[in-house]
């Protein structure tokens, strides 16, 4: 058996090289992916750190390009979208040209001043060639994503009241939760569905003794809802109010959640 050779110059094999490294060709060597993960900074001053919510200052989401590839890649298309990538995007570009095993950040401004739908709590992702113009040889790492939050109202909790105002084991304790929705996006939003809890911390671990969902909370105003608590152990209870506890509202903050209400059972008189 007789094994031929061929020989390739160095000249023709860059040229080979360098053709399939552009759009609509393939070459198993290149690779375009993401270096780390996208970084979230605020414009704020002072700067609000991120993703924690910040209600008024955009936001700037930084991806980094990676291309492993020798060659430079030109013409490269991204299209960023907010929750799902099957969506219509939210903003799109090219980035021109990254040159060989460099990276090329690529930043995204989100401002929920001027975009209503970045209020809340969003997953935000960027995906590169989108259509598959450069062939890589993985184009399953061609998605990055990170989560900001925009804080679109505060749910302030009043100091809880209980009636009567002698509780024994013979009576249940009402207890009068309110709530303000204060409209920090000034954009006249309303609370819905938000949860209350209340705790019995005086035993470990504290339990779950009453819970319900508070009316709708019309922007800048209150609303009120009364829990039945169970008096059923006569002592000192000091009882967690909690708003919201699975925090599914995005707040400027969540300090103002929660109030302690002491509570004394006492027994039932004889007679």
């Amino acid at each position: 058996m007789r094994t031929t050779l061929v020989f390739v110059p160095a000249i023709l094999f860059a040229a080979l090289l360098a053709g399939c490294t552009s759009p609509g060709k393939s070459f198993d060597f290149v690779d375009l992916t993401f270096s780390g993960a996208p970084s979230v900074t605020s414009t704020a001053t002072p700067p609000v750190a991120l993703p924690a919510p910040s209600t008024t200052s955009p936001a700037i989401i930084t991806f980094v390009l990676f291309n492993t590839a020798h060659e430079a890649l030109t013409n490269i298309a991204f299209r960023v979208f907010r929750d799902d990538p099957a969506t219509a995007p939210i903003a799109s570009g090219t980035v021109a040209s990254v040159a060989g095993q460099s990276h090329a950040p690529v930043a995204v401004t989100i401002d929920p001043n001027t975009d209503s739908g970045a209020l809340g709590l969003h997953t935000y992702f960027m995906v590169i060639d989108p259509d598959n113009l450069i062939r890589e040889m993985d184009e399953t790492n061609n998605t990055a994503s990170v989560a900001v939050a925009f804080a679109d109202l505060d749910l302030v909790l009043a100091a809880p009241t209980v009636a009567p105002a002698v509780v024994t084991t013979a009576t249940a304790i009402q207890m009068t939760v309110t709530v303000t929705n204060v409209d920090t996006s000034l954009k006249g939003l309303t609370a819905s569905g938000v949860v209350v809890q209340v705790l019995d911390t005086s035993v470990t671990p504290a339990v779950v003794v009453a819970s319900g969902t508070m009316p709708d909370i019309a922007a800048t105003l209150s609303a009120s809802l009364v829990l039945t608590v169970p008096a059923t152990t006569v002592g000192t209870h000091v009882y967690s109010v909690v708003i919201d506890p699975q925090n599914v509202v995005v707040e400027g903050t969540k300090a103002n959640n929660q109030a302690t209400v002491p509570v004394t059972v006492q027994p039932v008189a004889p007679g």
